[in-house]
């Protein structure tokens, strides 16, 4: 690696962990403020809160290093054009391309161990934040409906038109048992299932028996009321819920989609799932997408405040890109948009604005 490679890496790494930990730092105390009422009133004890923290950190360095990537890049190098370092290494004939070089490199790394955090870490980290909340936090517990669930219990797959937490809830329900070897084997149809007595207990219950092509065998058994086995409690279920869209394994994901594929469930469900599944690879490597976007603007020589100028001009390149992804996959969902292309339009245009950006800089 040269001088000049190991000059720039280091200015961008140093300004990118200051960033970081400040951002960091931020959204703890915003965290803190936002639960301080409900910590104190149900009397958490210092150390469960300090354990708290320390399980949400792989959440929050998820949340803030995205945006602490332009914010670092803008800032050091809007540092070297201050002294008028820029100006001499672009009359030494070195090309924005291979000055880019070093930053890009940086941010694939950094995408890299983002991905190693979401796949590895993040499940652990939220089940504990997760199970805190659950039991200290009471505002959690907020009798919120929810649409469009899809969670795994054991060997069964719940599909849930609404969840109604006052109520305790499942309406218009179908479940699918697998066996084993991961085949499905029976479906189960309900219109409203309830926690009553500590159990489920589902109301106008249709069971059918499947053959190996997911065919009905012989007619189906119907129950006016019927215990369904799903044995955990109203409050899990939200976290059920959230566990899987945003904390489960890209790997898990897939598995969930193949069988869905199998199940032949309504298009609502598997179009969520082909969004959450491309976004997760997506969101790491948004490092790098937003890193490639600022490259032009950082790299142009003109005199700016850099300190006001870095945070303003990071901060509306990561609240576009986002914007413009949650509109897409918002799109995808509805259908409107093919389901795996829209998490892929913020990065793409994002990715093309930078290397155009770039190239005609040069």
């Amino acid at each position: 690696m040269r001088i000049l490679d190991k000059y720039i890496l280091k200015k961008v790494l140093y300004s990118y962990l200051l960033i970081l930990t400040i951002f960091i730092g931020l959204h703890i105390i915003i965290e803190l403020f936002s639960n301080l009422n409900d910590f104190l009133n149900s009397k958490i004890p210092f150390s469960l809160a300090i354990k708290y923290y320390i399980a949400l950190l792989p959440l929050i360095f998820l949340r803030t290093s995205t945006l602490a990537i332009p914010v670092s890049i803008l800032f050091s190098l809007g540092e070297l054009n201050k002294n008028n370092e820029l100006i001499s290494i672009r009359s030494c004939g070195i090309s924005i391309v291979r000055l880019s070089s070093p930053i890009i490199i940086f941010s694939i790394i950094i995408s890299f161990f983002s991905l190693f955090i979401q796949e590895k870490i993040l499940l652990y980290s939220q089940k504990e934040v997760e199970d805190i909340k659950l039991q200290y936090i009471a505002k959690y517990s907020q009798d919120k409906e929810e649409n469009n669930l899809f969670f795994r219990e054991k060997n069964y797959l719940f599909f849930v038109s609404k969840f109604s937490p006052q109520e305790k809830s499942l309406n218009d329900v179908i479940i699918f048992r697998e066996d084993s070897l991961g085949n499905i084997k029976e479906k189960i149809v309900s219109r409203k299932i309830i926690y009553q007595n500590n159990q489920w207990q589902g109301y106008e219950v249709i069971q059918y028996q499947l053959d190996e092509q997911k065919r009905i065998l012989d007619k189906p058994t119907f129950w006016e009321k019927k215990k369904i086995e799903l044995n955990i409690d109203p409050k899990t279920i939200k976290f059920k819920k959230s566990t899987f869209s945003q904390y489960m394994s890209i790997n898990s994901i897939r598995k969930e989609i193949e069988q869905i594929k199998d199940t032949q469930t309504p298009s609502t469900f598997f179009y969520n799932l082909v969004i959450d599944y491309h976004r997760k690879i997506a969101e790491p490597f948004s490092h790098l997408f937003l890193s490639l976007a600022v490259l032009p603007f950082a790299l142009e020589i003109k005199r700016r405040k850099v300190g006001l100028s870095a945070i303003s001009t990071g901060f509306i390149f990561g609240f576009t890109y986002y914007l413009l992804l949650s509109i897409s996959t918002s799109l995808g969902k509805l259908g409107i948009i093919i389901p795996w292309l829209s998490c892929w339009v913020a990065p793409l245009a994002f990715s093309l604005i930078g290397i155009t950006g770039i190239f005609l800089l040069q």
